[in-house]
């Protein structure tokens, strides 16, 4: 199947093209950072007209802004902040026994150990030294590699 050409409006961030009937459709595209500073993209399509596809942007935007889609703001932010955004975020999406074992992880170990240091500045050999090498005169190699893979996500 085809791509249909976005052609822009004089709105921004919507656009219009034609359909397979040859009949003008509206749609939106958001382009926004989330969390990790990656640069993401919602988009939709098959709007009937252009204030449909505007309301439907608004919404969006309303819910990435209101933390539907949280986005990293600070460049200076520390892996301790992180951490708790991270952690909040995800904590509906976990059962059981999850959160608290998680939580533990970040509170005995992520915030001690490396909470300290700015995101932009955390580095691997920081990561290895500070973090990786404390945990191993106090640690089981599997708890080792539980926090490492944790501490990776966040």
């Amino acid at each position: 199947m085809a791509r249909n050409k976005l052609n822009p409006t004089k709105k921004e961030n919507i656009y219009w093209y034609l359909d397979t009937n040859k009949k003008k459709k509206y749609a939106y595209r958001y382009k926004f950072y989330d969390q990790s500073g990656k640069r993401r993209e919602r988009k939709r399509q098959n709007f009937n007209t252009s204030l449909e596809a505007e309301r439907a942007l608004t919404a969006i935007k309303a819910t990435i802004l209101n933390g539907g889609e949280k986005m990293v703001v600070n460049d200076n932010m520390i892996v301790s902040q992180w951490v708790e955004i991270y952690f909040e975020s995800k904590l509906t999406h976990w059962k059981g026994t999850t959160p608290k074992s998680y939580r533990n992880i970040i509170d005995t170990f992520i915030k001690p150990l490396i909470g300290q240091y700015k995101l932009s500045r955390l580095t691997k050999s920081i990561y290895q030294s500070k973090f990786i090498d404390k945990l191993i005169p106090i640690a089981a190699p599997k708890s080792i590699e539980t926090y490492h893979i944790f501490s990776l996500v966040v």
